[in-house]
């Protein structure tokens, strides 16, 4: 099977890119906003909508594989790739990755993951952004599964020699910062893990002795015991400074 088109669209993500640097160093929060002046490359303000980019392959038979390239809240900071901006996203996955990939035979997901991984944009001599190459493994993961027909699940499960679990993954829910009333409703739907709970600011939500904090902390654990749907509900509290 092969790969005969590649197309990419701008997307939103489910949440919004932060400049980290500017709201260290003492952007006022106002009301879901940020007030201040951005410090961090690509950023136009401190607070903005997240940016993706889908990436579909159609295949030899009509189907069509997708995968979507997102980044993190925090990009551009402590060692992460640059804002991942869709625009500017898209003209590399249209000069680098379309003409790799058209034309090419589905192999084994491993083998194109692999090498998709190692794709260069010539024009900057580096790999692609990490937010393409997550995308772009998933729509080749997706094509892989849809030629063999089966699921992506299975495909895993056979490259590399795992056994598929039949029960659900742990998962981490993010509060942002509305971290009382939204870790209120994680734990009435029994979320396995939370609430984050976005502390990016020592004055307002750390405390200059980590006071605030420990208080949120002895919240959470009263509002766990108060509100757990089931008396063996016990999750990991992950708070993320």
């Amino acid at each position: 099977m092969k790969v005969v088109e590649l197309i990419c669209a701008p997307v939103r993500t489910g949440f919004y890119f932060d400049d980290h640097k500017a709201i260290k160093a003492g952007a006022e929060p106002d009301g879901f906003n940020y007030r201040g002046t951005p410090q961090t490359k690509g950023f136009s303000r401190v607070r903005q909508p997240g940016e993706g980019v889908s990436v579909m392959l159609r295949l030899a038979n009509g189907a069509l594989a997708h995968g979507d390239c997102a980044a993190v809240q925090y990009s551009g900071v402590d060692g992460r790739d640059e804002l991942f901006l869709a625009a500017d996203a898209m003209a590399v996955i249209n000069r680098v990755v379309k003409p790799w990939v058209e034309g090419r035979n589905l192999t084994t997901f491993r083998e194109l993951a692999q090498e998709a991984d190692q794709l260069v944009d010539e024009a900057t001599g580096r790999r692609l952004h990490t937010a393409i190459r997550y995308g772009l493994t998933q729509a080749l993961l997706d094509a892989v599964a849809q030629a063999g027909q089966k699921t992506m699940v299975e495909v895993v499960a056979a490259e590399y020699g795992l056994t598929p679990v039949a029960e659900a993954i742990p998962i981490l829910a993010q509060s942002g910062d509305e971290r009382y009333l939204n870790a209120e409703k994680m734990i009435m739907k029994a979320v396995d893990a939370l609430p984050h709970g976005l502390f990016n600011n020592v004055e307002t939500k750390l405390g200059q002795r980590g006071e605030k904090l420990l208080a949120y902390a002895q919240w959470l654990k009263q509002r766990i015991e108060e509100l757990k749907p089931s008396p063996n509900y016990q999750p990991t509290i992950h708070l993320d400074l």
